[in-house]
């Protein structure tokens, strides 16, 4: 007997192999889709369905309006805020130097011509320039308003006499986060016409004082020199 014979009985005996089952037709096998990926059905819209959205509608109609520039503010609010800020500057120094004695000051908005604002050891008061404060608001409130209290605060804690910029006022200033300048940078020249005052010297130099200088001259505060000659300045139509 032939071997291909043994390999025949051998199969007849055993059986028909489910590994080797041959179909009918080649491509009528069965596609094995145990780890074949899902795939997403979608229906197609129809002609009346809405268009498919993008985001949720709730989210749309969420977006902020476009901001708009808002209005200056007006004196009655700058001058409240300029009290606010004082509060807060004082409580700064108070919770910085506990036991000096610090008053919150008077404050009163008297002030014009070029300075924009100034503080008075004697009475304790801050006076600002109304018109500039206007004009320049913020700005105002971020540099002149802190200059000022600076100065309040250093009068209150230092009874000797000290540099008005000096080393004590700039601790004042880094305390209070604001810029230590001596003079601002405002625009000055509309708010209001100076009225000023001829003085003289020996080398007859011209001098124009302006008038809140003449009064600290007349009350006797101050005493003014001329760079030339070095003589003090006397009013133009004051003799001897």
């Amino acid at each position: 007997m032939s071997h291909q014979s043994l390999l025949r009985q051998r199969q007849r005996r055993a059986g028909p192999n489910p590994l080797q089952l041959e179909l009918p037709f080649p491509f009528a096998q069965p596609r094995d889709t145990s780890f074949a990926p899902a795939r997403e059905t979608q229906l197609a819209p129809t002609r009346d369905a809405p268009p498919r959205e993008t985001e949720p509608a709730s989210l749309r109609e969420a977006q902020p309006a476009p901001l708009r520039d808002a209005p200056p503010a007006s004196g009655e609010e700058l001058r409240a805020r300029v009290h606010d800020i004082t509060r807060d500057l004082i409580a700064k120094a108070r919770a910085r130097w506990p036991r000096a004695r610090i008053p919150e000051p008077r404050i009163e908005f008297r002030l014009r011509g070029r300075s924009a604002g100034e503080a008075c050891a004697e009475t304790g008061t801050t006076n600002y320039n109304l018109a500039l404060l206007e004009r320049n608001g913020e700005a105002f409130l971020r540099e002149i308003v802190p200059h000022e209290v600076a100065h309040h605060v250093v009068s209150s804690r230092i009874r000797r006499r000290v540099r008005p910029h000096g080393p004590e006022w700039r601790e004042v200033m880094d305390l209070f986060g604001a810029p230590a300048r001596a003079t601002h940078g405002f625009e000055t020249e509309p708010a209001r016409r100076v009225r000023t005052v001829p003085y003289r010297c020996g080398c007859e130099t011209p001098h124009l004082l302006t008038l809140q200088t003449h009064r600290r001259i007349r009350r006797g505060i101050r005493e003014y020199i001329c760079r030339a000659c070095r003589q003090v300045l006397v009013a133009a139509g004051k003799t001897g």
